[in-house]
Parts: structure tokens; sequence; C-alpha cells
């Protein structure tokens, strides 16, 4: 892992060389520290840095450095190259005038008065590059939100595209787009031979002059790419310019997607991977499905071969949706390593179509438990999408971010929904934290309400009544709910596709109150018993009506 670095500009060498150690010993782990006994040579070390591609996190220098250059005015000079780069001051009282040359056109991050404490020094660097490496996950997270908006606009786009030839162009075309390449090669297969169907560049008169030297017969260039991109397809991933992934329906390997920037030299990351990866295997469908179409038209006027290439169309889209299904399961926390944590529980969920929004969050952090029943915008595709981000947002805030306190959770879940998707949204979820060392339950409903089940009484607890949407202030209060549990408590979680299903002789809304009266009639079964019930009572409630929406409830008994 190639290491910030953190860069001390002092001409005293006793002083900066014990400086260095205690970072060093401190934040070693993290970060390269290097030292510079004048501005002249701190320059050529950061002229260094730039070539090698590295990230400078932190700068510390003395405002009486020698060669001529005060420290506000070499501050002023890195800001220029690397604005997010935390800037430190060291100065005298009179050189205070200084400070403020340095606030204004540096961003400095802090000054420090002579003389100093080395171990109070050392201690501001550290904070210093700490917060720099939160800048750089926040920045991460962000841009993998960004490329997948990026992609989910792109599919959305490309998915009523059935023209083959059509659809190959806009595919490389948008490759490059949705990672941010130079340059873009589509390789398919036809007659067992694999070829260039289709290349991009994001200037469009590189672009000609690359296709006309294409057209011709140029093997050598040919072999060059299908080289490179080999290299890069059948390796580990790291950071490189290059990228591939290849693109396969039903075991079949339709082809490869290649993408480079070959002349800026910038580097791909993991999200630029993940992102082309989801990429061609959508497009492995949309390909797949463009070339049922184009044998569809030859065929027009053979009615019976027509309907034999509908019906395997709409085979091969039900296959994708349940492969997408396996793919989202796999993605969200697996509800049945949940259950098994109580000895009596059970879990029904009904999407409105073969994929949802409403999901079974659950992560254990400091001997925690965390749950949530999530209700997403939409439903089938999209709201399995906005899951998927509403999931690794909240993974992230527990895991890596360490947030523990539900409110400061949500606080976290609504600015970062803001700003990773730019569409309207809206979630409900009833998030809980159990400690079952003391059986103490915190409780956080966003536009949803927890029943708890206790000596044949519903307990109702709602504390929030509001949405979480893209108009969600971000400096909103959540209350949190307190609940001690007493041994045979069950706690009822639901999305409101089950309270709000039409059905019965009047077509009305199942409603809170029968969902409450059912759980007190069936208190003596056991909760998997329960589960069967209910899933009987939505059905005969509902009968021949359509459902509306994704269903999801679970229980579980302390």
């Amino acid at each position: 892992m190639v290491k910030p670095i953190i860069l001390c500009v002092e001409d005293n060498p006793q002083l900066c060389e014990a400086l260095v150690e205690q970072i060093d010993q401190r934040i070693g782990d993290d970060f390269d520290c290097l030292a510079a006994p004048n501005a002249i040579e701190a320059l050529e070390i950061i002229d260094e840095i730039i070539d090698n591609g590295k990230e400078l996190a932190v700068v510390i220098a003395d405002q009486t450095i020698p060669n001529g250059i005060h420290g506000d005015e070499f501050l002023i000079r890195v800001h220029s190259v690397f604005p997010e780069t935390i800037k430190i001051l060291l100065c005298e009282k009179h050189e205070l005038s200084r400070v403020a040359n340095a606030v204004e056109k540096a961003s400095l991050y802090r000054y420090i008065l002579k003389p100093w404490e080395e171990y109070d020094l050392a201690l501001t660097i550290e904070e210093a590059a700490r917060s720099y490496l939160q800048y750089l996950q926040l920045v991460q997270y962000n841009q993998y939100n960004r490329l997948l908006r990026s992609l989910n606009r792109a599919m959305q786009e490309l998915s009523g595209e059935i023209e083959y030839e059509k659809l190959i162009k806009r595919f490389i075309n948008t490759a490059i787009q949705i990672t941010e390449a130079e340059i873009g090669f589509l390789f398919l297969y036809t007659q067992q031979k694999l070829n260039i169907a289709a290349v991009a560049f994001s200037k469009a008169e590189q672009a000609r002059r690359l296709q006309r030297d294409l057209v011709k017969p140029q093997p050598s260039l040919l072999q060059e790419i299908l080289i490179s991109m080999k290299q890069v397809l059948h390796r580990p991933f790291a950071k490189d310019y290059r990228m591939a992934a290849s693109i396969t329906h039903k075991g079949n390997t339709l082809g490869y997607v290649y993408v480079e920037n070959s002349i800026s030299g910038n580097v791909f990351d993991v999200n630029h991977k993940e992102v082309l990866q989801m990429f061609a295997s959508q497009m492995a469908i949309s390909l797949e499905n463009a070339r049922l179409y184009r044998n569809l038209e030859k065929k027009s006027n053979e009615l019976i071969q027509i309907k034999e290439i509908i019906e395997t169309k709409e085979e091969d889209i039900n296959e994708n949706i349940t492969y997408t299904s396996k793919i989202l399961r796999a993605t969200l926390p697996n509800p049945k390593y949940f259950l098994q944590l109580f000895a009596d529980s059970f879990l029904f969920e009904h999407p409105r179509e073969q994929i949802g929004g409403d999901f079974l969050w659950w992560s254990e952090k400091n001997d925690l438990i965390f749950f949530a029943v999530v209700d997403c915008t939409g439903t089938g595709v999209p709201g399995a999408f906005m899951a998927i981000v509403v999931n690794n947002l909240l993974t992230q805030i527990i895991n890596q971010y360490e947030l523990l306190e539900l409110e400061a959770i949500m606080q976290m879940l609504n600015l970062q929904l803001q700003a990773a998707i730019d569409e309207d949204y809206a979630l409900s979820l009833s998030f809980c934290c159990l400690n079952p060392d003391r059986n103490l339950l915190k409780f956080l409903g966003v536009k949803r309400s927890m029943l708890i089940i206790r000596e044949g009484e519903t307990i109702e607890i709602q504390n929030n009544r509001f949405y979480l949407d893209n108009r969600t202030d971000p400096r909103i209060y959540f209350k949190t709910t307190t609940v001690d549990l007493y041994k045979g408590d069950v706690l009822f979680l639901y999305t409101n596709g089950i309270t709000n299903q039409l059905g019965g002789k009047e077509k009305k809304k199942l409603g809170i109150k029968r969902i409450k009266d059912f759980l007190i009639a069936n208190n003596n079964l056991p909760l998997p018993q329960q589960g069967q019930a209910l899933q009987k009572l939505l059905q005969e409630w509902r009968g021949n009506l359509p459902i509306l929406d994704d269903m999801l409830a679970m229980a579980v008994k302390i």
C-alpha cells in the first residue's frame, strides 16, 4: 500500500529529527514522514511526490525557513498543487500577521506559537493526518456513489435499445463515460474469433483517427491491444491505467470490454473496476436481447418462430432477474444468521416483483446487535438498487465510521444519501440496537413503528413520523426510545406494504389494528408458525387483488 506523506520543513535538525521520530512511532503504519531543512529541498520532495503519484497529507513549515521563502509563502505554493493537503505553520508572536496570509491563500489548518512542546506538536500532526484520511475515505465513497448513479442512469438509457449495431456503439461510449476513461475497446466473438466490434474515445477527433487505423489491415495493432487487455484481465486487480471485464451470459463469454487512460496515465481504483464489471454483466443481457430482436426482425414473417423467440426472451429475462435476485441476496446481510441469534423467530418477505427494496439489515458491533427493517423507494430493480446503496451506507457507518448511537447513524445516513442520490427518493425503516446481556433495546423509527407483544398485549412505539428523503433537513433531530425488555417479549417489525395491502369485502387497507389483533390471537404459537399464519392472513385478505407493494415482516422472541 502506498502511504500518504507527512512533510516537515524545519532548519533545526535536532528538532526535526525528534519530531519525525515521534510521528513515525505514533502513525508510521499509515503515513511516511519526510523532512527538509529548507524550502528548496522541500519543493524538490514535493516534485517527487507528484511524479510518483503519491498523496501529500500534511505539511508543517516554520515561518523562518531558509532560502528566502517564508513559511506562509511556501504553504501557498503547496496549496496551489495540493489544495486538500492539511497545512500547519510554526511562528513567533511577532509573525502572527503572516498567519492571516496563510489562512486566506493556503487554507491554513492551524498555527502553533514558538516555543512548543514536541509532544503537543506531534499530537496536532496526528490529528491532522487522521482528518486527511477521513477526507480521503469520504472522497472515495462519494466517488463510488457517483459512479453507481452514472451506471444506473446508463442502464436506464440503454435498456430500451434493441438494435444490435446501435447498442454496440452506445455500449462502448457509455463504458468510457461511467469509468471516466480516455479510450475503450469492445471485443466480441464472431464465428469463434475475437474481433474489435467498437472503439470509443473521450475526444472525438482521436476516436476518428483510431477508427481509421483499425479499419486498415493492421494485425500488429490488434495484437498489441489484445495482449494489453489479457494482462489486466487475468491478474488480481491493482491500481492501473488499464481495466478489463468479461461479458458473460449463461456461462458463455460473449467478449470483453477494455478501457484505459494511456494519455494521462490516471489510474483506476477498485470502484471503477466494480462499476465496469457490473456494467459488463448487465450489458451481456442487453446484447443477448438485442441479438434476439435482430433474429426476430429477420424472421418477422414466420409467426411460429417469432412466438418461440419471444418466449425464449421472456425466459431469459426471468432467468436474469432470478440471477439479479441472487446477487442482491449475496450483497445484503444474510437474514438466516440473524434469526439464528434468537431461539424463536420468523421472517416473512414477499416482494411485489421477484426483487424489491424491502430488506432486513443487521450487524454486530461491540457486543451489540443492530438490526433494521428497511423500506426503500420503488419496487423491482430500482428498489433493489436503492437497497444496495442503503445497505452499503449502513454497513460503512457502523463498521468503518464506528458510529454506535442510532441518532448519529441516522444523521450520517441522511447526509450520505443526499450526497449520493440526485433523484427523488424516500426511505422508511424500523431501526433497533439490542444489548442482549442487559435485555436493553434502543429503537428509532423513521415513518415506521415497532410492536412489542408482552403478556397478551401489544405495545406500539413510534418516535419519528417523517420519511427520510432528499428534502430532509440535514440538521434534523432523530428521537430514540429506550425499552427494558423481559423474557418472552416479542419484537415485531414490518414495512407498510403489509398494512397498506387492499383486500376484504370492501377492498380496504389491512391496517395496523388487524395486525395487532392477529398477533394477540396467535401469541401462543411458536414464531415460525405465526409467520406461516401471517402469510395465510395476507393471502386470504388480498384474494384476487394485486400485491401493491413489497412486503416484509419479522419477529424475534427475547
